[in-house]
Protein backbone atom coordinates (compact mmCIF):
# COMPACT_ATOMS: atom_id res chain seq x y z
CA UNK A 1 0.00 0.00 0.00
CA UNK A 2 1.60 3.31 -0.96
CA UNK A 3 0.06 6.51 -0.14
CA UNK A 4 -0.59 8.35 -3.46
CA UNK A 5 -2.44 11.52 -2.61
CA UNK A 6 -1.79 14.67 -0.79
CA UNK A 7 -2.97 17.10 1.79
CA UNK A 8 -5.01 19.92 0.24
CA UNK A 9 -4.86 23.30 1.81
CA UNK A 10 -7.90 25.45 1.82
CA UNK A 11 -8.73 28.85 3.81
CA UNK A 12 -12.16 28.31 4.96
CA UNK A 13 -13.38 31.55 6.61
CA UNK A 14 -15.83 30.94 10.03
CA UNK A 15 -17.17 33.79 11.40
CA UNK A 16 -18.77 31.86 14.13
CA UNK A 17 -18.07 33.12 17.47
CA UNK A 18 -15.60 30.61 19.06
CA UNK A 19 -15.50 29.11 16.08
CA UNK A 20 -12.21 30.45 14.63
CA UNK A 21 -8.76 28.61 15.09
CA UNK A 22 -10.99 25.82 16.58
CA UNK A 23 -8.77 22.67 17.60
CA UNK A 24 -10.43 19.55 16.32
CA UNK A 25 -10.38 16.00 16.83
CA UNK A 26 -11.53 12.73 14.45
CA UNK A 27 -11.40 9.54 16.61
CA UNK A 28 -11.34 6.56 14.39
CA UNK A 29 -12.49 3.10 15.20
CA UNK A 30 -10.80 0.20 14.18
CA UNK A 31 -10.92 -3.77 14.98
CA UNK A 32 -8.69 -5.75 12.62
CA UNK A 33 -9.99 -4.27 9.19
CA UNK A 34 -6.17 -2.81 8.03
CA UNK A 35 -7.49 -2.16 4.50
CA UNK A 36 -10.83 -0.53 5.28
CA UNK A 37 -8.58 1.74 7.87
CA UNK A 38 -6.30 2.26 5.01
CA UNK A 39 -9.05 4.28 2.73
CA UNK A 40 -10.61 5.93 5.96
CA UNK A 41 -7.32 7.74 6.47
CA UNK A 42 -6.83 8.55 3.05
CA UNK A 43 -10.20 10.27 2.97
CA UNK A 44 -8.94 12.42 5.99
CA UNK A 45 -5.98 13.38 4.32
CA UNK A 46 -7.91 14.85 1.37
CA UNK A 47 -10.29 17.10 3.56
CA UNK A 48 -10.26 20.66 2.87
CA UNK A 49 -10.22 21.41 6.60
CA UNK A 50 -6.89 20.70 7.73
CA UNK A 51 -6.79 21.84 11.69
CA UNK A 52 -7.03 18.66 13.13
CA UNK A 53 -5.65 15.52 14.75
CA UNK A 54 -6.51 11.83 13.86
CA UNK A 55 -6.66 8.85 17.10
CA UNK A 56 -7.15 5.81 15.97
CA UNK A 57 -9.13 3.84 18.70
CA UNK A 58 -7.90 0.18 18.18
CA UNK A 59 -9.36 -2.22 19.85
CA UNK A 60 -7.07 -5.35 19.80
CA UNK A 61 -6.01 -5.29 16.18
CA UNK A 62 -2.58 -6.83 15.30
CA UNK A 63 0.38 -5.26 13.36
CA UNK A 64 -1.52 -4.42 10.19
CA UNK A 65 -3.25 -2.14 11.47
CA UNK A 66 0.24 -0.87 13.24
CA UNK A 67 1.58 -0.50 10.19
CA UNK A 68 -0.80 1.36 8.50
CA UNK A 69 -1.14 4.18 11.45
CA UNK A 70 2.82 4.44 10.86
CA UNK A 71 2.79 5.26 7.18
CA UNK A 72 0.14 7.93 7.48
CA UNK A 73 1.65 9.49 10.33
CA UNK A 74 3.85 10.71 7.86
CA UNK A 75 1.21 13.07 6.60
CA UNK A 76 -1.41 13.80 9.66
CA UNK A 77 -1.44 14.07 13.10
CA UNK A 78 -1.97 11.09 14.23
CA UNK A 79 -1.84 9.00 17.41
CA UNK A 80 -2.47 5.42 17.75
CA UNK A 81 -4.26 4.52 20.82
CA UNK A 82 -4.45 0.49 21.06
CA UNK A 83 -6.06 -1.69 23.99
CA UNK A 84 -6.16 -5.51 24.30
CA UNK A 85 -9.45 -6.73 22.77
CA UNK A 86 -12.98 -7.09 24.27
CA UNK A 87 -15.88 -8.07 22.51
CA UNK A 88 -18.10 -4.91 21.47
CA UNK A 89 -15.18 -2.81 23.64
CA UNK A 90 -15.76 0.64 21.40
CA UNK A 91 -16.78 2.60 24.57
CA UNK A 92 -13.58 1.54 26.10
CA UNK A 93 -10.97 2.80 23.86
CA UNK A 94 -13.15 5.76 22.45
CA UNK A 95 -12.76 7.40 25.92
CA UNK A 96 -8.93 6.89 26.36
CA UNK A 97 -8.76 8.10 23.06
CA UNK A 98 -10.65 11.48 24.05
CA UNK A 99 -8.55 11.64 26.74
CA UNK A 100 -5.35 11.71 24.74
CA UNK A 101 -6.85 14.00 22.18
CA UNK A 102 -6.59 17.91 22.13
CA UNK A 103 -9.79 18.98 20.24
CA UNK A 104 -12.61 21.73 21.33
CA UNK A 105 -14.57 19.48 19.01
CA UNK A 106 -14.45 15.58 18.95
CA UNK A 107 -15.69 13.78 15.16
CA UNK A 108 -16.24 10.06 15.28
CA UNK A 109 -15.88 8.18 12.78
CA UNK A 110 -15.75 4.53 12.22
CA UNK A 111 -12.54 2.32 10.00
CA UNK A 112 -14.92 1.47 7.24
CA UNK A 113 -16.26 4.63 6.99
CA UNK A 114 -14.82 7.32 4.05
CA UNK A 115 -15.55 11.25 5.10
CA UNK A 116 -16.37 13.28 1.92
CA UNK A 117 -13.79 15.89 1.52
CA UNK A 118 -15.44 18.33 3.08
CA UNK A 119 -16.86 16.16 6.40
CA UNK A 120 -14.84 18.08 8.79
CA UNK A 121 -15.18 21.52 6.99
CA UNK A 122 -19.38 20.87 7.34
CA UNK A 123 -18.74 19.65 10.99
CA UNK A 124 -16.96 22.62 11.89
CA UNK A 125 -18.97 25.40 10.16
CA UNK A 126 -22.33 23.36 11.46
CA UNK A 127 -20.95 23.88 14.81
CA UNK A 128 -23.22 26.08 17.78
CA UNK A 129 -22.18 25.56 20.94
CA UNK A 130 -20.76 23.34 23.62
CA UNK A 131 -24.13 22.29 24.69
CA UNK A 132 -24.78 21.26 21.05
CA UNK A 133 -24.10 17.79 19.31
CA UNK A 134 -23.87 17.33 15.37
CA UNK A 135 -25.22 14.36 13.81
CA UNK A 136 -23.84 13.24 10.36
CA UNK A 137 -25.08 10.99 7.82
CA UNK A 138 -23.88 8.02 6.44
CA UNK A 139 -24.70 6.60 2.67
CA UNK A 140 -23.63 2.59 2.61
CA UNK A 141 -21.87 1.72 -0.48
CA UNK A 142 -22.64 -1.69 -2.89
CA UNK A 143 -20.64 -4.59 -3.11
CA UNK A 144 -19.03 -3.65 -6.02
CA UNK A 145 -18.27 -0.20 -5.56
CA UNK A 146 -16.52 -0.95 -2.21
CA UNK A 147 -14.49 -3.88 -3.92
CA UNK A 148 -13.18 -0.78 -6.61
CA UNK A 149 -12.46 1.68 -3.57
CA UNK A 150 -10.88 -0.92 -1.67
CA UNK A 151 -8.52 -2.09 -4.66
CA UNK A 152 -8.14 1.05 -6.51
CA UNK A 153 -8.35 4.03 -4.05
CA UNK A 154 -10.02 7.11 -3.39
CA UNK A 155 -8.64 9.42 -6.09
CA UNK A 156 -10.59 7.36 -9.02
CA UNK A 157 -13.49 9.05 -8.05
CA UNK A 158 -12.07 12.54 -8.14
CA UNK A 159 -14.46 13.25 -5.58
CA UNK A 160 -16.34 11.03 -3.24
CA UNK A 161 -19.39 12.39 -4.35
CA UNK A 162 -19.21 10.43 -7.54
CA UNK A 163 -19.44 7.11 -5.27
CA UNK A 164 -23.16 8.32 -4.37
CA UNK A 165 -24.20 7.05 -7.61
CA UNK A 166 -24.28 3.84 -6.41
CA UNK A 167 -26.27 3.90 -3.69
CA UNK A 168 -29.80 3.28 -3.82
CA UNK A 169 -32.44 5.95 -4.20
CA UNK A 170 -34.20 4.47 -0.69
CA UNK A 171 -31.52 5.43 0.78
CA UNK A 172 -31.16 8.73 -0.62
CA UNK A 173 -34.44 9.51 0.16
CA UNK A 174 -34.18 8.23 3.77
CA UNK A 175 -31.09 10.19 4.54
CA UNK A 176 -33.27 13.28 3.19
CA UNK A 177 -36.59 12.20 5.08
CA UNK A 178 -34.11 12.10 8.13
CA UNK A 179 -32.72 15.78 7.77
CA UNK A 180 -36.06 17.03 7.78
CA UNK A 181 -37.65 15.14 10.68
CA UNK A 182 -34.53 15.67 13.08
CA UNK A 183 -34.68 19.26 12.43
CA UNK A 184 -38.21 19.43 13.31
CA UNK A 185 -38.06 16.98 16.50
CA UNK A 186 -35.39 19.40 18.12
CA UNK A 187 -38.03 21.92 17.82
CA UNK A 188 -39.77 20.33 20.71
CA UNK A 189 -36.57 19.14 22.26
CA UNK A 190 -36.73 15.56 24.06
CA UNK A 191 -40.22 14.92 22.62
CA UNK A 192 -38.13 12.24 20.17
CA UNK A 193 -34.91 10.90 20.32
CA UNK A 194 -32.31 11.26 16.86
CA UNK A 195 -30.72 8.60 15.39
CA UNK A 196 -27.38 9.11 16.08
CA UNK A 197 -24.53 6.63 14.27
CA UNK A 198 -21.15 6.25 15.91
CA UNK A 199 -19.53 6.36 12.43
CA UNK A 200 -20.65 10.02 12.29
CA UNK A 201 -21.10 12.14 14.99
CA UNK A 202 -19.71 15.77 16.03
CA UNK A 203 -19.57 16.32 19.69
CA UNK A 204 -18.07 19.49 22.00
CA UNK A 205 -15.45 17.67 24.64
CA UNK A 206 -17.13 19.92 27.51
CA UNK A 207 -20.27 17.97 26.54
CA UNK A 208 -18.60 14.78 26.26
CA UNK A 209 -16.93 15.21 29.42
CA UNK A 210 -20.11 16.38 31.27
CA UNK A 211 -22.27 13.19 30.79
CA UNK A 212 -18.87 10.92 30.97
CA UNK A 213 -18.38 9.93 27.71
CA UNK A 214 -19.22 6.56 26.70
CA UNK A 215 -20.74 4.11 29.43
CA UNK A 216 -17.97 1.63 29.39
CA UNK A 217 -20.29 -1.07 31.05
CA UNK A 218 -21.58 -1.45 27.26
CA UNK A 219 -20.18 -4.43 26.27
CA UNK A 220 -23.46 -5.28 24.08
CA UNK A 221 -24.43 -3.10 20.82
CA UNK A 222 -26.07 0.11 21.43
CA UNK A 223 -22.82 2.38 23.22
CA UNK A 224 -24.09 5.27 20.73
CA UNK A 225 -27.53 5.39 21.55
CA UNK A 226 -26.46 5.02 25.20
CA UNK A 227 -24.47 8.31 24.55
CA UNK A 228 -27.14 10.01 22.48
CA UNK A 229 -29.80 9.31 24.95
CA UNK A 230 -27.75 10.71 28.01
CA UNK A 231 -26.47 13.93 26.24
CA UNK A 232 -30.06 14.72 25.50
CA UNK A 233 -31.09 13.94 29.38
CA UNK A 234 -28.22 16.38 30.63
CA UNK A 235 -29.35 19.33 28.53
CA UNK A 236 -28.09 18.86 25.58
CA UNK A 237 -29.38 19.95 22.11
CA UNK A 238 -28.83 18.37 18.55
CA UNK A 239 -28.40 19.40 14.93
CA UNK A 240 -28.64 17.32 12.23
CA UNK A 241 -26.02 17.54 9.29
CA UNK A 242 -26.83 14.18 7.50
CA UNK A 243 -27.17 15.80 4.62
CA UNK A 244 -23.79 17.90 4.40
CA UNK A 245 -21.56 16.18 6.59
CA UNK A 246 -21.68 12.86 4.44
CA UNK A 247 -19.33 9.55 4.72
CA UNK A 248 -19.86 6.05 3.11
CA UNK A 249 -19.70 2.97 4.57
CA UNK A 250 -17.86 0.33 2.36
CA UNK A 251 -19.39 -2.94 2.18
CA UNK A 252 -18.58 -6.12 4.43
CA UNK A 253 -19.95 -9.19 5.65
CA UNK A 254 -21.18 -8.56 9.44
CA UNK A 255 -21.82 -11.48 11.82
CA UNK A 256 -25.94 -11.42 12.69
CA UNK A 257 -26.95 -10.63 16.21
CA UNK A 258 -28.93 -13.29 18.08
CA UNK A 259 -32.53 -12.65 17.55
CA UNK A 260 -33.30 -12.86 21.47
CA UNK A 261 -30.27 -11.00 22.49
CA UNK A 262 -31.29 -8.16 20.06
CA UNK A 263 -34.66 -7.95 21.26
CA UNK A 264 -33.84 -7.53 24.51
CA UNK A 265 -31.10 -5.01 23.63
CA UNK A 266 -33.38 -2.86 21.43
CA UNK A 267 -36.08 -3.30 24.80
CA UNK A 268 -33.80 -1.47 26.88
CA UNK A 269 -32.90 1.06 24.32
CA UNK A 270 -36.14 3.01 23.74
CA UNK A 271 -36.20 6.35 23.85
CA UNK A 272 -39.04 5.86 26.95
CA UNK A 273 -37.10 3.80 28.94
CA UNK A 274 -34.05 6.43 29.55
CA UNK A 275 -37.00 9.10 30.50
CA UNK A 276 -38.14 7.30 33.00
CA UNK A 277 -35.24 5.08 34.51
CA UNK A 278 -32.34 6.85 33.95
CA UNK A 279 -30.45 8.96 36.49
CA UNK A 280 -27.15 10.60 36.12
CA UNK A 281 -24.16 8.97 36.80
CA UNK A 282 -25.93 5.31 36.94
CA UNK A 283 -25.70 3.33 33.96
CA UNK A 284 -29.01 2.39 32.21
CA UNK A 285 -28.05 -1.08 32.16
CA UNK A 286 -28.01 -1.25 36.34
CA UNK A 287 -30.95 1.74 36.57
CA UNK A 288 -33.34 -0.50 34.35
CA UNK A 289 -32.45 -3.70 35.70
CA UNK A 290 -31.47 -4.32 32.16
CA UNK A 291 -28.13 -5.42 33.04
CA UNK A 292 -29.14 -8.64 35.21
CA UNK A 293 -31.40 -9.94 32.69
CA UNK A 294 -28.38 -9.33 29.76
CA UNK A 295 -26.51 -11.64 31.96
CA UNK A 296 -29.00 -14.29 32.44
CA UNK A 297 -30.41 -14.53 28.74
CA UNK A 298 -25.89 -14.59 27.89
CA UNK A 299 -25.63 -17.46 30.45
CA UNK A 300 -28.94 -19.41 28.83
CA UNK A 301 -27.24 -18.97 25.35
CA UNK A 302 -24.36 -19.77 26.62
CA UNK A 303 -25.47 -23.08 28.60
CA UNK A 304 -27.28 -24.17 25.15
CA UNK A 305 -23.98 -23.88 23.24
CA UNK A 306 -25.48 -20.36 21.39
CA UNK A 307 -23.81 -17.27 20.81
CA UNK A 308 -24.34 -13.47 21.89
CA UNK A 309 -23.22 -12.52 18.43
CA UNK A 310 -25.24 -15.03 15.96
Amino acid sequence: MGIHHRFYNCYIELKKPGVEGMKVSVVVFVCNRPYHLYKCLEALCLQTFENFEVLVADSGSGEDVKKVVEEFSQLVPLKHVWVEYIPFGKALVANRAVRESKGDLILFTDADCLPEEDWVESYVKGYEDENTFLLGGVYYLDKSTSQFILENGIGYFRSLRKARDSVDLKRKVNNLKRQVKTKIYSIFGTWRRPKGYGGNMGIPRALYEKVGGYDERFTIRGEDTDLVSRMLLSGARYKPLYTKAVSYHLFHETVKENEEFRRLRREMLKWDNYKKFYHPGISILESSGFEKRCKELFNKLKGSHGSTHG
